[in-house]
């Protein structure tokens, strides 16, 4: 029962990563890593870490500041946080070190406009876009500029080492 229990935990968890984006925009960080034409398989491998630690925080902390939202939409009232499965501060807690921790693999093996892009992005998703969409429809158009940040990055990673 236990282990029943803490599997649904990290299920949740798991789901507050938004897996589908974070592996979609993994997807399109390799093809920008492609466009770069040089084969830097150590870059690329840390572009990759930092680029999936990036989004997912920046997803779990979209999820934080978006809970009591979720609860109003059918589409989102079931996620971990406005469904009462997981506490919220595991959101902003998961978030900002997912968030954090996806700088060392950026610093360490790609470059500064890297970083800088990541922060930017991770600025615009939490700080513009998430409060924007509840009162205008620019925020899709704000949204378009972090969305794009996987490929951006994945080939400024790699072209400016």
């Amino acid at each position: 029962m236990a282990t029943s229990i803490l599997l649904n935990k990290l299920k949740d968890i798991v789901i507050l990563t938004k897996p589908r984006i974070t592996i979609t925009s993994i997807i399109v960080s390799i093809a920008g890593i492609s466009f770069a034409q040089e084969n830097i398989i150590k870059s690329m491998c840390y572009s990759i870490l930092g680029i999936l630690l990036l989004v997912s925080g920046s997803n779990s902390l979209n999820m934080y500041i978006e809970r009591k939202y979720d609860c109003l939409m059918s589409r989102t009232k079931e996620r971990p946080l406005p469904s009462g499965r997981l506490n919220p501060n595991i959101a902003i807690i998961l978030g900002v070190i997912l968030s954090c921790i996806s700088f060392i693999p950026l610093y360490i093996g790609t470059n500064n406009l890297t970083i800088l892009l990541g922060i930017f992005s991770i600025l615009t998703y939490i700080l513009i876009y998430t409060p924007l969409k509840r009162i205008s429809s620019l925020a899709f158009i704000i949204g378009a500029i972090p969305g794009a940040m996987p490929i951006f990055i994945g080939y400024i990673s790699i072209i400016g080492k």
